[in-house]
């Protein structure tokens, strides 16, 4: 294994965590069954606002732990 810093294991661990999640919705949206156009309408907007979210709370980790990960490079 390569020897990466403490905060390299931080953001790969936190967007592991956020693929985990996506694709725990993606399965669980995939299971439901919409029986007419306008069903099948709203699961695609509500997975595209699902995922959107989860989007938006992995870049809200991700900038911090990034901030992080530059400000404690060596020279």
């Amino acid at each position: 294994m390569p020897h990466w810093r403490k905060t390299s294991w931080a953001i790969a661990v936190w967007t592991g965590l956020i693929a985990l999640w996506a694709i725990s919705a993606l399965v669980s949206v995939s299971g439901i069954e919409a029986t007419s156009e306008a069903a099948q309408t709203g699961v695609a907007v509500g997975t595209t606002i699902g995922l959107t979210f989860v989007a938006i709370v992995w870049l809200l980790g991700l900038v911090p732990l990034a901030l992080l990960w530059f400000g404690t490079r060596p020279r």
